[in-house]
């Protein structure tokens, strides 16, 4: 084959079509690597909650303790201890919860990874609010050539502009040569090991020019259908260009919403924490009730589990934020 217009434009698709391929593998890996965020995150905060937790039943446990003590010296009742016993067990189940979904947590992220479930796995890092905050809202430099799902477009673009340009080189004529070499002993009998025999040689050079003339125009539409696909193509880049945006424009409003209630929860936390501190002390000089403690315990669980909620939904909505720039293997 001498000249053959497809084969040359095969060529060139040859690069593109490989570029196509790494890039389909890399928005593969963006879904994977959400999954294991995801995952990771909700291990580190149930891990975090956990330790709220355990202190929580110490502390329930001591008031009990503590409560026992005063009965039994006249100065508190036994539905005091009652309601305080509620609560521990309650907190006791909640922590149990807790384990188990830990232990799911760990079992997903395993599946995540791609580890084996019988695999131990640890985790380095804990969980802070520096982390969850880190490089937050940061939007420089962002192009729509970031996100794997535009590249893709892009590519599949040049793939089918090579395909219009492979119809059209079909007009071309194809050119070929060849050749052909016999021997012929021209005996009835012949020994093929006898070179003293002589044998009659012959060449044939030739070329062959195939001129495409009339298809019944089936080339023509050919062409048309490939300038259409590679026209809608056009359209789905300007779609998802606009999708993109707006994808950007509501993870960024849900990214600094969560934030701001993050904030509010944490500080929520702190003042939960000084009023049952403040209680607890109030308690201990006899100036106060159980029935207030187990309230302001009550109401510190329920700022634990409200803080808890909103860094796990700002966690979350870091990760839908950076996978909307295109940088979530960053």
């Amino acid at each position: 084959m001498l000249f053959q217009p497809d084969v040359f434009v095969g060529l060139q698709a040859r690069d593109a079509a490989l570029r196509y391929a790494d890039i389909n593998i890399k928005a593969m890996e963006d879904s994977v690597r959400s999954n294991v965020f995801r995952a990771y995150y909700s291990v580190l905060i149930l891990e975090k909650r956990k330790v709220f937790l355990d202190d929580g039943v110490k502390r329930l446990e001591k008031l009990v303790n503590d409560q026992e003590v005063l009965f039994k010296n006249g100065f508190a009742e036994r539905l005091d201890i009652d309601r305080t016993q509620v609560n521990l067990n309650n907190l006791k189940s909640s922590q149990s919860q807790v384990n188990n979904l830990i232990y799911i947590g760990y079992s997903s992220l395993k599946y995540a990874v791609g580890i084996k479930q019988q695999d131990t796995l640890v985790l380095a890092d804990t969980l802070s609010m520096e982390i969850v905050k880190k490089d937050i809202l940061d939007t420089t430099g962002f192009k729509y050539e970031d996100r794997n799902e535009v590249q893709l477009l892009n590519t599949l673009q040049e793939l089918q502009k090579l395909d219009v340009k492979r119809y059209k080189m079909q007009f071309i004529p194809t050119v070929s040569a060849y050749w052909n070499f016999s021997g012929n002993a021209l005996r009835q009998k012949a020994n093929f090991f006898d070179f003293s025999q002589p044998w009659y040689k012959s060449n044939l050079i030739g070329a062959n020019v195939s001129v495409p003339i009339f298809d019944g125009l089936q080339k023509e539409q050919k062409i048309k259908q490939a300038q259409l696909n590679l026209e809608k193509t056009k359209n789905n880049v300007e779609n998802l260009q606009r999708a993109i945006d707006l994808q950007r424009e509501a993870a960024y409003n849900q990214f600094r919403n969560s934030i701001s209630n993050l904030d509010i929860q944490e500080r929520n936390l702190s003042l939960a924490e000084k009023v049952y501190n403040t209680t607890k002390r109030k308690f201990e000089q006899g100036l106060g009730s159980s029935f207030e403690i187990i309230q302001t315990e009550t109401e510190y669980e329920n700022a634990q589990s409200n803080y808890f909620q909103a860094l796990y939904d700002t966690a979350i909505a870091k990760i839908s934020y950076y996978r909307s720039l295109g940088r979530l293997s960053n």
